[in-house]
């Protein structure tokens, strides 16, 4: 159970169903919770042991339950979520993977958490996009989820819920509080309603201290970025910031209106989803701000450099095989912005990110084929064979000189 009293007391209180010697946890980026996390009985430690961090008795008898007082402010984790980001008027997010823990020792078979939160009256609970009163009952599982704890009330704009803190500099909170609005209507216009039963969130949240921590993320169903900075207002004025900014969430946005299961895919095929949303975030910031055409150059230009030297000495295939998934989003890109460059010749269409997406995730529901194929049948079906191929090749093929091959590559037009 984890509890707020005030805005600075919070407890965390552990019940295990039988009497057990430790309490170990599933994630440890860090050894942070030795100087949080406060047992409330002298009896009990917290303590590391081959850099996992537990949670026993002094004296090493079994135990059914722990009580801890927890430390509400933002610290950084290497590689994890923040399990507090604090919002500018008092409100907070937490991350529930933050608290995932076992009984003796965690292993990939334990996946499932039972959780209750309790909150001050006057406060409410925002989880799984809905707002509930000062307490709520969980299970959890997974990377867990962002919730949020204070009285700020979300927008709503077509399917999405926006959480932005009001203390955020003038001139990135109007860009989130207008911009993804406008993004999410421009993705339904081209790509139709948001699946089902689906309400993303968004979470923007901002304390002014002095840190430099930013940090942004994505779980299942949720967009969030916290800066952690006393400084902020300095980078607020600049455009590549605020481009840098509207890219990210263009990009986090596009995946959800892509229909897509990511979670289906092979790691070697994921510039498919993650290249194509390079692009719907290179054509949001071309359609809605078309003054943004030299920070486009930038990015094409950087994603071009990037891709080169993600693919010394491998393939785009085995980039993740090789530590550089990055290469999924740089090469992916250009892969996607070469198809909507080249035009069909056989149904008189171009083969834009829109038609191009739609066609595929119709072919990919359809048939086993994998992800890859299925693209490059529905490349095909709108080009032509060659271009298919081509791609084929650029992703299969360990290129001798990868900068003079993605060069060729992104500049034909006829295949």
């Amino acid at each position: 159970m984890i509890k707020k009293t005030d805005p600075v007391t919070w407890t965390l209180e552990y019940k295990a169903s039988q009497p057990i010697e430790r309490l170990a946890f599933k994630r440890n980026p860090d050894n942070s919770r030795i100087n949080r996390w406060k047992p409330i009985e002298n009896d009990y430690r917290v303590y590391l042991e081959s850099d996992e961090e537990f949670i026993g008795r002094k004296d090493g008898k079994p135990f059914t339950e722990v009580k801890l007082h927890l430390t509400p402010r933002y610290k950084h984790l290497p590689k994890d979520y923040a399990p507090f980001s604090p919002f500018s008027d008092g409100g907070i997010l937490i991350h529930s993977g933050r608290f995932f823990a076992c009984e003796n020792e965690c292993d990939d078979s334990f996946n499932e958490w039972s959780f209750k939160l309790t909150v001050p009256r006057g406060e409410h609970i925002i989880i799984n996009g809905v707002t509930v009163g000062s307490e709520t009952n969980w299970i959890d599982s997974g990377s867990g989820m962002s919730i949020y704890i204070g009285q700020q009330t979300p927008i709503e704009a077509n399917g999405f819920l926006t959480l932005i803190d009001a203390g955020l500099p003038k001139s990135i909170k109007d860009a989130l509080e207008t911009d993804i609005p406008k993004m999410t209507a421009y993705f339904k216009s081209k790509l139709g309603d948001l699946p089902e039963g689906l309400q993303p969130t968004l979470f923007a949240s901002y304390s002014k201290t002095k840190g430099t921590s930013v940090q942004g993320g994505v779980l299942p169903n949720q967009i969030f970025i916290h800066w952690d900075k006393d400084d902020l207002e300095k980078f607020a004025e600049d455009e590549i910031f605020i481009n840098d900014l509207l890219w990210m969430f263009a990009h986090e946005v596009g995946h959800y209106y892509q229909r897509f299961n990511s979670t289906n895919i092979e790691p070697s095929e994921s510039w498919v989803h993650e290249g194509h949303a390079e692009l719907l975030a290179y054509d949001i910031l071309s359609s809605l701000y078309p003054s943004s055409d030299k920070y486009r150059e930038m990015r094409v230009d950087r994603f071009k450099k990037n891709c080169a030297n993600d693919l010394e000495n491998t393939s785009l295939k085995n980039a993740a095989l090789n530590g550089r998934f990055q290469a999924y989003y740089s090469c992916g890109f250009l892969i996607h912005q070469l198809i909507s460059n080249v035009h069909q010749t056989g149904l008189g269409k171009s083969a834009g990110p829109y038609e191009t997406w739609k066609l595929f995730s119709t072919k990919a529901d359809a048939n086993s084929k994998s992800a890859q194929e299925a693209f490059l049948d529905t490349v095909t079906q709108l080009t032509n064979k060659n271009l298919s191929e081509s791609i084929r090749r650029f992703v299969h093929i360990e290129h001798v000189e990868p900068s003079n091959v993605i060069e060729e590559f992104t500049n034909r037009r006829e295949f």
